[in-house]
């Protein structure tokens, strides 16, 4: 999310409203609190590897 933060146009507030739009769980993504955690950890470390899901403990990436 950092790398391609900040977006022309957006704000803020914008960011802060995609952190916040996972509402329910999806087959594909896993638990809308888990991409809500992930979303937030690339924002805040701007560093790919701080999402690595594979090496990740599997309460972090259900």
């Amino acid at each position: 999310m950092k790398s391609v933060w900040p977006l022309p146009g957006k704000t803020a507030r914008d960011r802060k409203r995609i952190e916040s739009s996972y509402h329910g769980d999806t087959a594909e993504y896993g638990k809308a609190g888990s991409i809500k955690r992930w979303v937030k950890a690339g924002f805040r470390t701007a560093d790919p590897a701080s999402c690595n899901t594979w090496v990740a403990p599997s309460s972090k990436v259900s």
